[in-house]
């Protein structure tokens, strides 16, 4: 059985409510350093979605755009680093053949760095329905991705992800203990279907709070 993995991620920090309508409400400075410290967490943790679930709020389109950001940013540092640990290795290794084997007329072979392969992107939908959804309409949203999809990232408003996240995990050990802050994260995991997601189904992995 295929392991799933589920991301619940509040909206970064916003601006408080003004002359604009609350779903046009933008992220501060703050919000946009902290969504980008989200996505390069989630990079650094190897927390790549497959398929990304965002509200289309400003706050929650904008919160996405920093993390898709940052986790292009690390996945592309990450990638030069292995390539730089395999260039490392095979010019040690080839060092070593030389020092050991008789003399040649054989030009060295030449060890080049190739590109890693770039993570796939994720399939992004933004709707509308998670600005003002419960948890069941979440719970309704789960359960119709594809078991193809390994990962899913949601990225939506409080109260709901941290009912959601409460609720997955309902008697099965760790929950959260408080709401999620803004930039908190949520991380779920079982093995089986996406259409078995009911309460109590998936277990809480982790937490964290992203802070720029």
């Amino acid at each position: 059985m295929t392991a799933r993995t589920l991301i619940l991620l509040r909206h970064a920090k916003a601006e408080t409510p003004g002359e604009l309508l609350d779903v046009e409400r933008r992220l501060t400075d703050r919000g946009r350093r902290d969504a980008s410290a989200a996505g390069s967490w989630l990079a650094l943790q190897g927390l790549l979605p497959g398929l990304v679930l965002c509200s289309s709020a400003t706050r929650t389109r904008q919160t996405w755009h920093a993390v898709a950001t940052a986790l292009t940013r690390e996945e592309a540092a990450l990638g030069r680093d292995e390539m730089s640990l395999r260039e490392d290795v095979a010019l040690a290794e080839q060092a070593a053949r030389e020092s050991e084997g008789p003399p040649t007329n054989e030009e060295p072979a030449q060890t080049t760095r190739t590109a890693a392969a770039a993570p796939a992107a994720p399939e992004v939908r933004f709707v509308d329905g998670l600005y003002d959804a419960g948890r069941t309409e979440v719970i309704d949203l789960l359960r119709a991705v594809p078991d193809s999809v390994g990962t899913v990232l949601v990225v939506g408003h409080n109260p709901t992800m941290s009912d959601v996240s409460l609720l997955l995990s309902a008697g099965t050990g760790a929950t959260i203990r408080e709401g999620l802050a803004t930039s908190g994260i949520a991380v779920h995991r079982v093995e089986g279907s996406w259409s078995a997601t009911e309460p109590g189904s998936m277990p809480l992995v982790t937490t964290h709070t992203a802070r720029g």
